[in-house]
């Protein structure tokens, strides 16, 4: 769960977001990381 606050000087909480669900995390397995891995090596790849 992630948790947004807004804090002012005086220590009031104007705003509070929760997000509960999927984050947009990609879950890979060892095989697809090993393969994103080793094509990054490959002369001329770009990585971003």
């Amino acid at each position: 769960m992630d948790v947004h606050l807004d804090v002012s000087n005086a220590g009031y909480v104007g705003r509070m977001d929760v997000i509960e669900g999927p984050t947009g995390r990609r879950r890979r397995t060892d095989a697809e990381k090993m393969r994103i891995a080793a094509e990054s090596l490959v002369a001329g790849a770009r990585v971003s």
